[in-house]
């Protein structure tokens, strides 16, 4: 599952959103959902959160995702995860989207 901090998704429910969220929810045509139903609602939301753009969310080599998953794992950061992956647009129908795997 797509972890959120502890609070997230009570601040969502009661309609607390960052500033930016609006923005950023344009960017839902790039998101592919193929993850389990549960990440609906509150939780589809917070994907748009600008504060993952930073620490919480980061874009690696697919090959290099398991060792670095497990680096994190061992510093203690036991809720690293693979949630995402990067898919290459077709040509001629639309650009590249994010495909949430978890």
């Amino acid at each position: 599952d797509v972890p959120f901090l502890p609070g997230a998704t009570d601040c969502v429910e009661q309609g607390i959103f960052s500033s930016l969220q609006p923005q950023n929810i344009r960017l839902v045509r790039a998101v592919v959902r193929e993850a389990s139903t549960e990440l609906k609602g509150a939780r589809y939301n917070l994907l748009f959160d600008p504060q993952t753009a930073g620490g919480l969310l980061v874009s690696i080599p697919k090959r290099a995702a398991k060792a670095y998953v497990k680096d994190l794992h061992d510093a203690g950061y036991t809720e690293a995860a693979v949630v995402g992956e990067v898919q290459k647009g077709t040509r001629g129908k639309g650009p590249e989207c994010i495909k949430i795997i978890s």
